[in-house]
């Protein structure tokens, strides 16, 4: 098991640490504070003050233009951050009037389908009466043919013996009939072939 106990920490000397140039150095030193740089013989930077503030120049112009691009690229983030929020935000709403037009399309949809199929079953229950009309009509037209046959049956089977004894009648008519008018007759259509041959 470790030790729970802190450890002691020891503390080594750096012979080139200085806190009087380190805090004084120009590169804890704002770009502004430029001109507070010391220089000269009695400066903190020793005696070459005048050729260490010539050598951090360039340095500090650098890091004082990257600071500027920066700020100009945050500049330009952020406008373009703002312009994206604002297309976001229109995007957001054309999104919403889109479902809810949606929407009322789908209602609009669901309510047509609703009344087409109304419509149909509507047809189908006019279809289903009407074939049961005819169905009906029909069935009334055999009712009545088949009554209206029976009738003519029943008529003919009541007119038939009436019918043979009219036609025996006729039979016996012709039996009877005069045996000299038939002879007179005959004698006039031989009388009128005799004349026809005869005539010159």
């Amino acid at each position: 098991m470790a030790d729970a106990s802190p450890s002691t920490w020891k503390l080594y000397h750096n012979p080139h640490f200085s806190s009087e140039t380190c805090y004084n150095s120009p590169a804890h030193l704002l770009p502004g504070d430029l001109n507070s740089v010391p220089s000269g013989a009695d400066g903190t930077y020793g005696g070459g003050g005048s050729n260490d503030l010539n050598l951090v120049h360039p340095e500090i112009v650098e890091l004082r233009a990257a600071l500027e691009l920066e700020r100009g690229l945050r500049r330009s983030a952020e406008s373009l951050a703002r312009a994206m929020e604002r297309d976001l935000a229109e995007e957001r709403l054309a999104r919403a009037d889109a479902e809810a037009e949606a929407a009322q399309f789908r209602e609009a949809a669901g309510r047509a389908e609703r009344e087409a199929e109304k419509e149909l079953q509507m047809l189908r229950i006019s279809e289903a009466f009407r074939e049961e009309r005819v169905h009906m009509k029909l069935a009334e037209a055999a009712i009545v043919l088949e009554e209206k046959i029976r009738q003519v049956a029943s008529n003919v089977d009541g007119a038939g013996p009436a019918r043979a004894h009219q036609m025996r009648e006729r039979q016996c008519w012709r039996e009877a009939e005069n045996p000299q008018i038939k002879r007179g007759m005959k004698g006039i259509s031989e009388f009128t072939k005799a004349i026809r041959v005869r005539a010159p």
